[in-house]
């Protein structure tokens, strides 16, 4: 069960890889399209990866956490 992925672990795999290539994509296009606009562009651009980094380094921590708990729910239950 806990080898598997989780329901919401398929976001963190698959979905992030597609958005963040076509941010990039977007935002490379953008930026030829209104270079008086290049540096905002490039700061937001920055700023959603960095966003999205922060977010998997949460949600790592969370299931480090829930996967601790679980383990000593099953130690508890082991030892009833």
């Amino acid at each position: 069960m806990w080898g598997a992925l989780c329901g919401c672990e398929w976001v963190l795999v698959d979905l992030p890889c597609l958005q963040i290539e076509m941010i990039g994509e977007e935002a490379a296009k953008l930026q030829q399209r209104y270079p008086e606009n290049s540096v905002q562009i490039a700061a937001k651009q920055a700023e959603i990866v960095g966003l999205w980094e922060a977010l998997k380094l949460k949600a790592s921590k969370r299931k480090a956490q829930l996967n601790d708990s679980h383990k000593f729910q099953k130690f508890l239950g082991d030892h009833r």
